[in-house]
């Protein structure tokens, strides 16, 4: 993963790359796998790094707060939000059907 902030001095690049990978929306790595962006609530636009941070430090830690209640709130919300999702005004589409990697795409019958 190409990750132009990563500090090699810090942290080794794969850890940094996959941690600040999350602060991009649909560019985490279960995101890409699953189908799945963060857009704005409001607007649908692709949040900015700002937003990314709350929603991924301030808003996961709480959201894990009182074992994780605020993961399971997004069961019963109509948006279908966690808590981390409300604090940063944002929420999860599903964009794409989920591809794993390495499986490879069927090819329609007669297609070389």
């Amino acid at each position: 993963m190409n990750c132009p902030s990563c500090k090699k001095e810090i942290v080794p690049d794969s850890v940094f790359c996959s941690w600040c990978s999350d602060f991009v929306p649909s560019s985490g790595q279960g995101k890409k796998l699953m189908g799945l962006q963060v857009v704005n609530h409001q607007t649908g636009a692709i949040p900015g790094f700002g937003t990314m941070f709350v929603r991924e430090i301030v808003g996961r830690f709480i959201s894990g707060l009182g074992g994780g209640i605020g993961y399971l709130w997004a069961i019963f919300d109509k948006n279908a939000q966690a808590w981390h999702d409300k604090i940063a005004g944002t929420v999860v589409l599903k964009t794409a059907a989920p591809r794993l990697a390495g499986v490879p795409i069927p090819n329609p019958a007669g297609a070389l």
